[in-house]
């Protein structure tokens, strides 16, 4: 609870920082670097290529990855060791190695903190941590770490990708917690979605929308919940949307599923399964996709085949410490047994899914977790609040400003036209004058004139 409480804390606390400078994703300026050696424009060349290799060639990224590593240490670039850390992590889990990929990642948190460089990366760190956590079923862990990355991402990179990700991550560690409502995980894919239409980011936005479909499923809105799992599918293939690709056709299996389609189902389950030749996808998907495919085959009577994916299932699952949705594989194990008619199988995974089920919704944790989704929640509304009212107040403000000299022009214009209409009467009046003046002259010249026309007459 302690965890708890310090890290809504630190994510009040980050709410107040938007004005914080952040740190540059690449150390082009030189802050994130410690006596930078001669090559390291060219060790950031071999990070992004190392990227690119990790779902395509998970092997020879690996390979490149510990090439990069020695390279940054023996130049004393302190990024290039964080940005290594970080990439062995990712390259571990997609093998499925998981324990090598949690020490990776914490050495590299190890890094940051030892080096006082790249802070901007503990984000990342975090968030990839939670992300295991959720796969060996340690929600409540994994939810404390994603908003600590929050509070990171929010810290040192506020318009970066790092924030859609970490939302979207939270939203779906939310979907698996016994009892919670919709409404939570849709308000963090909300931020979710908004971060990545800003950032033009169609990978981002592929992933966001598959776990919307997700979402919609439990609320059995079976158009809306096509509606973005069919978005997710028209975005174009690329190695780094592979995994996506995977986990949304994985989501589209679910779905027909859930509807009794198992046509459907399992076309698109083999769909993903044919990625699996070509790109190196994470084993926990690849295990609830065996689950998926054994549910179809139980159905069709086809218990054999059913027990193939499903012992290729168990054994993910068991050996990987993927914890997430175990109880569901045991539960269909249970099931394929007693099709067979092998009973004493079938309790015994009966009794191991009821184990499990009993262990997750009695977890103190859940009403932790709950409660600290409604905390963020109450903080994220009230900021929107209060920045709506600063909004009107400043639109309040301008619109004030403007009529103030609106008035102002109107005042001007008014004095400028009294000024202009006496400045023309007074000239009215002169000419006026001036006129009269000649009209009298000409009249005293007339009358001269005939005084004397009379007296030449007379004389």
């Amino acid at each position: 609870m302690k965890r708890i409480l310090i890290c809504l804390i630190l994510l009040v606390r980050c709410i107040n920082l938007g004005g914080q400078q952040a740190y540059n994703r690449y150390p082009a300026d030189g802050r994130l670097i410690i006596s930078p050696g001669p090559d390291t424009a060219a060790l950031r060349e071999q990070v992004e290529e190392v990227r690119r290799l990790t779902n395509m060639h998970p092997d020879s990224a690996l390979s490149l990855c510990n090439d990069l590593l020695r390279k940054s240490m023996q130049n004393g670039y302190p990024t290039g060791i964080i940005l290594s850390r970080l990439c062995l992590g990712k390259i571990y889990a997609v093998l499925g190695q998981y324990s090598a990929a949690w020490g990776a990642w914490n050495q590299g948190i190890q890094d940051v903190y030892s080096n006082g460089e790249g802070q901007a990366w503990l984000a990342s760190f975090y968030s990839n941590i939670a992300v295991l956590l959720a796969i060996r079923g340690s929600y409540e862990q994994s939810l404390t770490n994603l908003y600590y990355s929050l509070y990171f991402a929010k810290t040192f990179t506020p318009e970066g990708a790092q924030i859609a990700a970490v939302y979207n991550n939270i939203s779906s560690v939310l979907y698996r917690i016994p009892g919670m409502k919709p409404e939570g995980p849709l308000f963090y894919l909300d931020l979710a979605a908004k971060n990545a239409r800003e950032r033009n980011d169609s990978v981002m936005l592929a992933g966001i929308w598959n776990n919307m479909g997700t979402v919609y499923i439990r609320q059995m809105n079976w158009t809306l919940s096509k509606m973005y799992f069919d978005s997710a599918l028209s975005i174009p293939a690329s190695p780094e949307m592979m995994e996506t690709r995977y986990s949304t056709l994985l989501s589209l299996g679910g779905w027909h599923l859930s509807r009794g389609n198992y046509p459907g189902a399992r076309e698109n389950l083999l769909l993903a399964k044919a990625i699996e030749e070509t790109a190196q996808i994470n084993p926990y998907y690849q295990a609830l996709t065996n689950m998926r495919l054994a549910e179809i085959n139980i159905h069709n009577d086809e218990t054999h085949k059913a027990m193939e994916y499903l012992t290729l299932a168990r054994l993910q699952s068991e050996q990987l410490q993927i914890n997430a949705y175990r109880s569901e594989i045991y539960e269909s194990l249970s099931r394929a047994y007693e099709q067979m008619g092998a009973y004493r199988e079938a309790l015994s995974y009966q009794r191991l899914y009821s184990r499990y089920q009993d262990s997750l919704h009695q977890q103190e944790g859940v009403e932790n977790m709950r409660e600290m989704d409604v905390r963020y929640r109450t903080i994220e509304k009230e900021k929107a609040i209060a920045d709506g009212r600063l909004l009107i107040a400043e639109q309040q403000n301008r619109l004030q400003n403007k009529n103030l000299i609106l008035w102002v022009v109107l005042l001007v214009l008014l004095l400028l036209g009294t000024l202009l209409a006496v400045v023309y009467k007074n000239a009215k009046h002169k000419q006026g004058l001036h006129l009269k003046d000649r009209s009298i002259a000409d009249l005293k010249a007339m009358m001269r004139g005939e005084e004397q026309e009379r007296t030449r007459i007379a004389g």
